[in-house]
């Protein structure tokens, strides 16, 4: 009779397991996704406001802006990028659109980010 209750233990525990480690892989990877896409937006969003910065602060060219942007985009894995640089009425506006890649293959999130920034300058009173 004992044996008999230790065996019912042990495929309750068993099939407990069976149940239990795929629900875990599955978290984890949905964890370490999320961290990834995360990871991405905060590059999205830092690549703009840099780039309206060199624009209002710097003086740099909507052109050479633009280039450094992709540059920084490309170097952190992201792909289709879009990015649209524009300074006009006082300010510098950058907006980032990229997609970001998963964990598994094949999987993306699209990423948008817009960066404004006022053009530094001296103005006459």
């Amino acid at each position: 009779m004992r044996r008999r209750a230790r065996d019912e233990r042990g495929a309750v525990t068993t099939l407990a397991l069976v149940w239990l480690f795929p629900l875990l892989l599955v978290l984890m990877l949905m964890i370490v996704q999320a961290a990834l896409w995360q990871h991405a937006n905060a590059t999205a969003i830092a690549a703009a406001q840099h780039g309206a910065a060199d624009v209002a602060r710097a003086h740099l060219d909507v052109t050479a802006a633009h280039d450094a942007v992709v540059a920084a985009l490309q170097h952190d894995h992201l792909s289709g990028i879009d990015v649209t640089v524009t300074a006009h009425a006082g300010t510098a506006t950058v907006t980032v659109a990229a997609d970001a890649p998963g964990v598994l293959v094949g999987t993306h999130v699209r990423l948008h980010a817009t960066a404004t920034e006022p053009i530094e300058g001296w103005r006459t009173p």
